[in-house]
């Protein structure tokens, strides 16, 4: 067990405990979102990408992991509204757990002697009746003003690096899991590892499906080309293409898994120069059938091998928001890729692609797009800074 006490404005603390799925209703108006807010999807991707600069593997995100994490901001942000302390006593820290009304868990607290250790070790087994029992280990921060700083206060302190870093006296408990659990306007930081992999699915992005209103800001944006072409000079045959081209090192499992039903979805989003929502497709086509045949292809191996190289999507139809192709590669860097393609052909029948985004882009001096990934925390970012054509009928950029 791993412990560090600091001012209240500055708080870190490692621990061992069970780590398990959450249960399902809350009261006083506390309980998670169910999925990852636009600051976890950073926090996770921080962590991972620091684990990766130091030759560790990046861990896939846990369901039950990650609502042990949110939970605990649930009722860290109760304790802190109710009372201005983290349990029933002044002495309780960080890993203490108030007690919010209507949930099924009580209170524990958790002193700095380690008295009390094993109310918060048995607290995510309290919640869950351990669904996912296998032993995990939590890193805690509060007071910070983003995911970044968070995690550099981690880095700052050797003991809560090890845990991220499966380092020294972590060296031999390698990880497969990870949770988050990010509360911003309280500011606390909560990070899980597991040491199995967690047979649910990964938790689904908040931001993924519909877009957000802004561009988020924890996309991966290292690409040497994008762009992206609103073609609407004819009506009832506009057209779209948007292209991520030489991007950062991806994996193909990142790009989720579509082939299968409840599978993953995509959202494609364009901001104009204010960063306003101007264009949102979604491919929602998770195991659908295209012309009697699957709508998506493997690039590469399966998806239980890290290693195959993303998806293709083809449907003739156009009926998902119009979008008639997408390629999602993966690769190292340089070499990972998104294209889309989406039509309409009123005289088919075919009018689903969104029109109007010309117009909506109409005057702007550049655009963002991005493609999220509906249940991972993998998101693409171009900022298209130069804008080739901007008319009501026509808008072209590229990076």
């Amino acid at each position: 067990m791993l412990h560090s006490r600091r001012p209240a404005s500055w708080v870190l603390v490692a621990v061992l405990a069970f780590c398990v799925s959450a249960p399902s209703s809350a009261g006083a108006g506390y309980e998670p979102d169910g999925c990852l807010s636009t600051e976890e999807v950073e926090f996770a991707e921080l962590v991972n990408e620091y684990r990766s600069d130091h030759g560790r593997k990046r861990l896939p995100l846990s369901r039950a992991l990650t609502n042990v994490a949110q939970w605990h901001t649930v009722d860290a942000a109760y304790a802190q509204d109710v009372s201005g302390q983290w349990g029933s006593d002044p002495d309780c820290n960080l890993h203490s757990w108030y007690g919010v009304p209507g949930t099924k868990f009580g209170r524990c607290c958790y002193t700095p002697d380690h008295a009390r250790a094993q109310c918060m070790w048995e607290k995510p087994a309290e919640l869950s009746g351990g669904r996912y029992a296998a032993a995990g280990f939590e890193n805690a921060a509060y007071g910070y003003s983003s995911p970044r700083a968070a995690l550099e206060a981690f880095k700052t302190s050797p003991a809560h690096e090890d845990v991220i870093l499966n380092r020294n006296a972590w060296a031999g408990l390698p990880f497969e899991a990870m949770g988050v659990g990010v509360d911003p306007v309280h500011k606390t930081y909560f990070l899980w590892f597991g040491q199995e992999a967690d047979p649910a699915s990964a938790p689904r992005s908040c931001s993924a499906l519909p877009c957000p209103a802004r561009p988020a800001r924890s996309c991966r944006s290292a690409f040497d080309e994008a762009s992206l072409s609103i073609d609407e000079t004819v009506r009832g045959n506009e057209r779209m293409v948007a292209k991520w081209l030489g991007g950062p090192s991806i994996r193909g499992d990142h790009y989720g898994n579509p082939r299968k039903r409840g599978g993953s979805e995509y959202a494609i989003c364009v901001y104009d120069d204010r960063d306003q929502l101007a264009a949102e497709y979604r491919v929602a086509a998770a195991g659908e059938r295209c012309s009697g045949a699957s709508c998506w292809k493997r690039l590469g191996k399966t998806p239980k091998d890290p290693a195959h190289k993303g998806y293709s999507y083809l449907d003739r139809r156009s009926r998902r928001d119009g979008i008639r192709y997408l390629r999602l590669k993966a690769g190292a860097a340089g070499s990972s890729r998104a294209v889309v393609r989406g039509v309409n052909n009123a005289r088919l029948g075919r009018r689903d692609l969104p029109t109007g985004v010309a117009s909506a882009l109409r005057g702007s001096k550049r655009a963002t797009m991005q493609l999220h990934v509906s249940d991972e925390p993998l998101c693409l970012s171009a900022r298209l800074s130069h804008v080739d054509a901007s008319s009501s009928k026509r808008f072209r950029a590229h990076e």
